[in-house]
């Protein structure tokens, strides 16, 4: 009997807020790794994320240096068909010169 693969799931567009503007992102997740492509008002930038469980690991390039992003994520239920996604995120910036 054959193993079922895992189907890359899609996200077509996400938005997030940050302190130099608006970035627009696509994401494609597979299983447990997603990769990003964020385009900004200052430049675009590059994402992978590693998930593990709960907790993921992001390393973004950007075109004015690099960052890293720990996110934990917890997910709440409201009656059982409306998931809601609460995440903390933490950034260090490390500038190139």
């Amino acid at each position: 009997m054959a193993v079922p693969q895992a189907v890359p799931q899609a996200v077509p567009l996400g938005s997030s807020r940050h302190f130099s503007g608006i970035s627009v992102a696509f994401q494609r997740h597979f299983s447990s790794i997603s990769v990003a492509l964020q385009r900004h008002f200052s430049g675009t930038s590059v994402a992978i994320q590693w998930h593990f469980g709960g907790t993921s690991v992001a390393l973004r390039w950007h075109f004015g240096g690099t960052s890293v992003a720990l996110q934990r994520r917890w997910q709440a239920f409201w009656g059982r068909l409306h998931p809601i996604k609460v995440n903390q995120i933490k950034f260090y910036n490390y500038k190139s010169t």
